[in-house]
């Protein structure tokens, strides 16, 4: 049972509120770390295991800050609010349709025929036009798809590894070990993509939020 305490006299409240004050940030600080333990637990469940890693937290505690009236814990996703995991973990806690950014048409997702990455930034079409990619596989060319969501980047006349399915430019003698190819997709495209919700961070939040009585019980009895 926790302790329950009476003004007994006039330095009694100068005894209580001390304790109640540690007690509140004992708890929202503990409520926090479960509340990250439990979203990272979700989101490893929902087969998002690499995401769990942009899950942040922190507390008025672990900010030093118990000397406040204010107890306070968040849960953020590390990063700005345009990275691409804090863009994905909002994603896939509510679910949400996916378009192109400001002055752009399509989606673009590179395929295997061609590098998925120039040094450590990602493959876009911007990306590909500025690398070496435009000589040593070629020169894209935009193609529509049967839908209307949907087309595609091509690169004509290249020679693919029949090991890797990697494209190069056809430069009229064909490597042992590739085939010559009419072209190959390099991008699809798409105008948007819909992702479904893949964890419930509210949920998460509400029961963390519910334990927050039970800590502050706890801290009270230990002390």
């Amino acid at each position: 049972m926790a302790r329950r305490y009476k003004r007994q006299g006039p330095g009694a409240a100068a005894v209580v509120l001390p304790q109640l004050r540690a007690a509140s940030h004992y708890s929202v600080d503990k409520a926090t770390t479960l509340a990250k333990g439990l979203t990272e637990r979700a989101i490893v469940g929902a087969g998002l295991g690499r995401l769990s890693k942009a899950v942040g937290s922190t507390s008025s505690t672990k900010k030093g800050r118990t000397r406040t009236e204010f107890a306070f814990g968040v849960i953020f996703a590390r990063g700005s609010t345009e990275s691409r995991g804090n863009q994905a973990l909002l994603s896939y806690s509510e679910g949400a349709t996916i378009t192109p950014g400001r002055g752009k048409k399509w989606l673009a997702f590179p395929t295997g025929a061609i590098p998925t990455r120039v040094g450590r930034k990602k493959m876009t079409p911007e990306l590909y036009n500025r690398s070496a990619l435009v000589q040593t596989i070629g020169k894209l060319q935009f193609v529509k798809g049967k839908k209307a969501n949907e087309a595609f980047l091509v690169a004509k006349r290249v020679t693919v590894s029949k090991r890797t399915g990697r494209a190069k430019a056809n430069t009229g003698r064909v490597p042992r070990g590739s085939d010559a190819k009419k072209g190959v997709v390099a991008f699809i495209l798409i105008k948007f993509t819909k992702r479904a919700q893949r964890f419930d961070q509210k949920a998460i939040m509400q029961r963390a939020n519910r334990s927050t009585p039970i800590f502050a019980q706890e801290y009270l009895e230990r002390n």
